[in-house]
C-alpha cells in the first residue's frame, strides 16, 4: 500500500501538462526503478511522497507501484488495501465470527473495487513477511477466508520469497498461501507447533512449490527428518537447532540430496561414529555446530570431492586437546584439499543471546589462536582465498608475528577476518590482539587482499616497521573494517594513523570502511581518521586530473 493517499495503488489523476514535453528518460523502465527504489516503503512518508510523484506523470504509476511492493511487505500491509487502516480489526473480528448468519455480511464487507486492487498489489509482491510475531488470529481467519474467496488459490501468484511463522493456530495456511513460484522459505516454528504433523507439511510443500531452492528454519523443539527429505529441490538448506542437534544417520541422508550444495546445521554424537558420510555430487559448501570432537570425526569421515567453502562454530574450546585434534583432521581429511574457503568460529554457546556466556567469557581461559588454530594449518589449504576467523565470547591472543606468518603462509588471500572483541567488553579486558604493523605485514605479503577485517590492540606505530617500503603498485584492498576498544587522547594521532592506512591502500572505498560501526564501543577518533583518509583520497584525484589536464 502506498500510504497517505485515498487509493491503496499508486495510480495517477491524470497527465502530466506544461510547455515542455517530459524528457525520454523518464519513460525508461530502468530509470524509473531506480528513481523509485531510493524511498524506504516502511516509511509512511517516503511511501506518501512516492504517491504523489507517481501521479506527475501516468507512466511512473506502473514503475513506482512495483517497485515498492516487490520489496518485503508485510502481509497485514497487504490486508490494509481491503479496508481502511483503522477499521482493518473490526473487518478481521467479522470475517472470523462463527456466526452463520453473518456470511451474507462477511462477503459484503470486502469492497469490489478493493478486492481486485488487493489482488493486482499481491500479483506484483515477490518477498513477504507475515509480521515479527506472527498473526493475531482474527488474521488467520482472514487469510483463509481470502484464499477461499480467490478460488482457493493463492492471492501471491508471483512471490519468490516468504518469512513465516508457523503456529498451531496458523497451520494449513502455508501450504495453501505458497505459489509454484517460491524459490525462497525463510520459517520459523513455534514450541506451540510441536506436536504438529512436521513431516507432512515438507509432503505438501514439495508439491505446492516444486522450484524451493533456498530453506531456513528455526526449530527450537528438534526437526523430523521426515520433513526434510521430500523437498528434493532444496538446493541451500540452513538449520537452527540451537537446543537440538542432527545425528549421524540423519546427516548422512541429508548428504545424499542429488541438489544440495549448501548445508548449514547442528551435529552431536559423532565421536563414536565410524561410516563414511557420502554426499551428492553438487555439495559446495558446508557449515556445522558442535563440539570440537564431534566436529573432528564428522570430518574425517566425510567424502566430499567438490567442497570449496568449510565453515565450523567450535562449541567450548577450551578442552586443548580436542581442538588440537580437530586441527589435525582438517590438514589431513580428504574432503578439505579442494577448499578455498575456511570459516573458524569458536566460543562457549552457540547463543549469542544468552547472558551466560558473558560471564563465563569473564574468567574463561584465553585462547591462542595463532599458536594452536592457525600455524599447524600452515602449509595447507594451498588454494585457500578466504579465511574467517572469529571468536564469540572467548578472549583470543593473536600477535604480530602471527599475522606475519599467517601473510607469508597464503599470500593469495582475497578476504580476511581476525578475531575481533568489539561487541563483548568481557572478552577485551583479557584478550590480545596485534598493532598497526600487521597492516604493513598483509599489505606486502598478500596483494591481493581486497577485503580485511581486524581489531586492533594498539593504533600505534612501531619505529622499525616504518622501514617497510610502500608498494609500487597500489595495492587492491577497497575494504577495510578496524576496530579497537583502547581510548587514546590526542587527536594527533589519528591523523597519523590516517596517513598509514591511505599510504598502504589507497583504493579503499571509504562509505563502506565506515558502514556499521558502533561508535560506542568504538575508539573515539575513528571519524577523524576515515575523515582524513578521504580527504587525501581527494588530493590525490586532484592532482591527478591536473597532471592529466597538464
Amino acid at each position: 500500500m502506498i500510504a497517505g493517499t485515498n487509493a491503496e495503488e499508486v495510480i495517477p489523476c491524470a497527465d502530466s501538462t506544461g510547455p515542455d514535453p517530459p524528457h525520454p528518460a523518464l519513460y525508461n523502465q530502468d530509470v524509473l526503478a531506480l528513481l523509485f527504489d531510493v524511498f524506504n516503503p516502511f516509511n509512511r512518508t517516503d511511501r506518501a511522497t512516492c504517491a504523489r510523484s507517481a501521479r506527475v506523470c501516468r507512466a511512473w504509476a506502473e514503475p513506482a507501484s512495483s517497485v515498492v511492493w516487490s520489496k518485503g511487505v508485510d502481509l497485514t500491509i497487504l490486508f490494509r488495501i481491503l479496508h481502511r487502516p483503522s477499521s482493518l480489526d473490526t473487518m478481521a473480528r467479522k470475517i472470523s465470527s462463527s456466526d452463520p448468519g453473518m456470511t451474507q455480511e462477511k462477503l459484503q464487507v470486502i469492497r469490489h473495487e478493493a478486492w481486485q486492487s488487493f489482488l493486482r498489489c499481491g500479483a506484483r509482491i515477490r518477498e513477504l513477511s507475515e509480521g515479527t510475531f506472527g498473526l493475531i488470529p482474527a488474521y488467520v481467519e482472514l487469510t483463509h477466508f481470502l484464499i477461499r474467496k480467490n478460488g482457493t488459490q493463492t492471492f501471491l501468484p508471483h512471490l519468490k520469497t516468504l518469512h513465516w511463522r508457523q503456529r498451531a493456530d496458523s497451520s494449513g495456511i502455508l501450504v495453501r498461501l505458497v505459489p509454484p513460484s517460491l524459490e525462497s522459505l525463510v520459517l520459523h516454528v513455534d514450541e506451540l507447533t510441536a506436536g504438529c504433523p512436521l513431516g507432512t507439511l515438507g509432503l505438501q510443500l514439495s508439491s505446492a512449490a516444486p522450484f524451493l531452492r533456498r530453506l531456513e528454519i528455526t526449530c527450537q523443539t528438534g526437526l523430523p527428518i521426515s520433513f526434510l527429505i521430500p523437498l528434493k529441490s532444496i538446493r541451500e538448506l540452513t538449520l537452527h537447532n540451537v537446543l537440538t542437534a542432527f545425528k549421524p544417520e540423519d546427516v548422512r541422508r541429508l548428504l545424499k540430496a542429488p541438489n544440495l550444495e549448501a548445508l548449514h546445521l547442528s551435529i552431536k554424537n559423532f565421536a563414536k561414529c565410524q561410516r563414511v558420510m557420502d554426499s551428492g555430487p553438487n555439495l559446495r559448501s558446508i557449515y556445522c555446530i558442535g563440539m570440537c570432537e564431534d566436529l573432528a570425526s564428522f570430518i574425517s569421515l566425510l567424502d566430499a570431492p567438490n567442497l570449496y567453502d568449510l565453515g565450523m562454530y567450535l562449541l567450548r574450546p577450551g578442552d586443548v586437546d580436542a581442538l588440537r585434534s580437530l586441527i589435525g583432521e582438517l590438514k589431513s581429511a580428504p574432503c578439505t584439499r579442494s577448499v578455498r574457503s575456511l570459516k573458524l568460529i569458536y566460543g562457549n554457546s552457540a547463543l549469542r543471546c544468552d547472558p551466560t556466556p558473558l560471564r563465563y567469557a569473564v574468567v574463561a581461559p584465553q585462547l591462542a589462536v595463532g599458536k594452536i588454530i592457525l600455524q599447524p594449518l600452515f602449509g595447507h589449504f594451498n588454494q585457500l582465498d578466504t579465511l574467517i576467523v572469529g571468536s564469540c565470547h572467548c578472549p583470543s591472543v593473536l600477535t604480530d608475528d602471527d599475522v606475519l606468518m599467517l601473510a607469508k603462509a597464503w599470500p593469495g588471500l582475497k578476504k580476511l577476518s581476525l578475531p575481533s572483541h568489539a561487541t563483548s567488553p568481557y572478552c577485551s579486558r583479557v584478550a590480545s590482539f596485534p598493532s598497526v604493523a600487521s597492516l604493513y605485514h598483509l599489505s606486502y605479503h598478500c596483494p591481493e587482499l581486497i577485503h580485511l577485517e581486524i581489531e586492533l590492540g594498539d593504533i600505534t606505530l612501531p619505529p622499525k616497521f616504518l622501514q617497510y617500503p610502500i608498494p609500487r603498485i597500489a595495492h587492491r584492498l577497497r575494504t577495510l573494517k578496524l576496530s579497537s576498544l583502547r581510548w587514546i587522547e590526542p587527536d594527533a594521532l589519528a591523523l597519523v594513523l590516517a596517513e598509514v592506512v591511505d599510504g598502504l591502500f589507497p583504493t579503499l572505498d571509504v562509505d563502506v570502511c565506515i558502514r556499521d560501526k558502533r561508535p560506542h564501543l568504538q575508539w573515539h577518533g575513528w571519524p577523524l581518521m576515515w575523515a582524513k583518509v578521504r580527504e587525501l583520497q581527494a588530493g590525490r584525484e586532484r592532482r591527478s586530473i591536473k597532471n592529466w589536464q597538464g
